[in-house]
């Protein structure tokens, strides 16, 4: 599990910092503290001491990256700026003037996906020939608690302001909205913002951007749980809840969770080209880079899914695993042990979205991911994943993809012809 290697150059004993934020311990010193990685000569022994730690990790991938950190373990991450290999020159020496200058905006509560999705993104990306160096800064520095328990990043005070920012990122976290409301952090925002040249608002990230007047005006996206609160606190936003990242000129926002990685990935081909992009995509198992006009559905759909306690979530795993059985909403119901206007009242509910379409979402991420995944026909796909049709398969991915299944396969399927 190494999500976040590489997008800091290492982490350093908090109790060892020096004034050029270099520190170090002795080999006494560090048995004491094993959990934090110590600065080391070259990028590739810092990438090591990176996966030896996270290989102890337990990680779940599973379509799109997904990021489950040591809950307990106390992880710190030097926020000093990375540098890729491939931004020196041939005498080995750092060009500060051919990177892109990535900066992060983090705040107490941050989500710990927000920050290390896009910068395992940025950091493969610049070990495939793109040159980010990423420095993640705070109100005051120091280190700043994530919203994953035991996990912290290590960050550089916001002041001075630097006198460059390529892209700055504002990430979220479930008590954005709340932080977004800090004058001080709304500030910093604000001054960080004057400095760049491109900013990228990561699911609720969106609040502070928002509150600091930089979508004002503009298209935004933001996860789908907070857009009604959204909606209705920054109401000259023109949000749109459907899509998984916008672009309105140089602001860029995205959806939830691994939506973030997706905005990502749209910036390096910005930066530099498809091939690098979808590369990036496949070393992260992210198998789909998603466009952005495309539906939150599987961003979406998982969160209902997670969110459905009771009766349903039961049902809904019985569903994914029996889609070409009868799914009418009459048949949930009655396995449920409800009538079936008590069943379609409670499921929309709890999900935000009629049985049918429910239904319909499971089968097309089933299908997307066998033909991203497999060889088989798709007449096949459609047939298993109960559409009965190749044609009835087509329309309900342009519903919700606005791509057919044959146009998936020939732009994203990770199987070599």
């Amino acid at each position: 599990m190494d999500q976040v290697k590489g997008v800091l150059s290492g982490s350093t004993c908090a109790r060892h910092n020096d004034a050029t934020g270099g520190g170090s311990c002795s080999n006494n010193e560090r048995a004491h503290h094993p959990h934090v990685i110590h600065p080391v000569s070259g990028l590739a022994k810092g990438a090591r001491a990176a996966d030896s730690l996270l290989n102890e990790a337990p990680a779940v991938l599973a379509g799109y990256v997904s990021l489950q950190l040591l809950a307990g373990l106390r992880m710190q991450f030097r926020a000093t700026s990375f540098l890729s290999r491939h931004g020196r020159k041939q005498t080995g020496e750092a060009n500060p003037m051919d990177a892109h200058r990535v900066s992060f905006l983090i705040y107490p509560g941050i989500s710990a996906f927000d920050v290390a999705g896009p910068g395992k993104a940025l950091a493969l990306a610049a070990e495939g020939g793109g040159r980010y160096e990423v420095t993640l800064r705070s109100v005051r520095g120091g280190l700043i608690e994530s919203d994953c328990p035991g996990v912290s990043f290590n960050s550089v005070s916001s002041l001075p302001s630097p006198p460059t920012i390529d892209t700055l990122f504002i990430p979220g976290g479930l008590n954005a909205a709340t932080a977004s409301k800090d004058p001080e952090l709304v500030a910093t925002a604000k001054r960080l913002a004057a400095c760049a040249k491109r900013i990228a608002c990561v699911c609720t990230g969106a609040f502070l951007a928002a509150e600091a007047g930089l979508l004002t005006g503009r298209r935004a996206a933001t996860h789908w749980r907070f857009c009604s609160q959204f909606v209705e606190r920054f109401q000259d936003v023109k949000l749109e809840p459907d899509k998984i990242w916008v672009q309105d000129g140089e602001v860029w926002s995205s959806a939830g969770v691994s939506a973030g990685v997706d905005l990502t990935l749209a910036l390096i081909e910005r930066d530099h080209d498809g091939t690098l992009a979808l590369r990036v995509a496949r070393d992260l198992v992210v198998f789909f880079k998603r466009p952005g006009d495309q539906s939150q559905f599987s961003t979406l759909l998982s969160g209902q899914i997670a969110d459905a306690d009771g009766t349903l979530g039961p049902l809904l795993a019985w569903v994914a695993d029996n889609l070409h059985a009868d799914l009418r909403a009459e048949t949930l119901a009655e396995m449920a042990n409800m009538s079936s206007r008590n069943f379609a009242r409670s499921f929309a509910a709890r999900t935000g979205m009629t049985p049918a379409k429910a239904v319909e979402l499971i089968r097309v991420q089933a299908a997307r991911e066998a033909i991203e995944q497999s060889g088989t026909r798709l007449g096949v796909i459609a047939a298993r994943c109960g559409f009965g049709d190749e044609q009835r398969m087509r329309r309900a991915f342009v519903r919700h993809l606005n791509a057919s299944p044959a146009d998936i396969r020939a732009r994203f399927s990770v199987v070599h012809a």
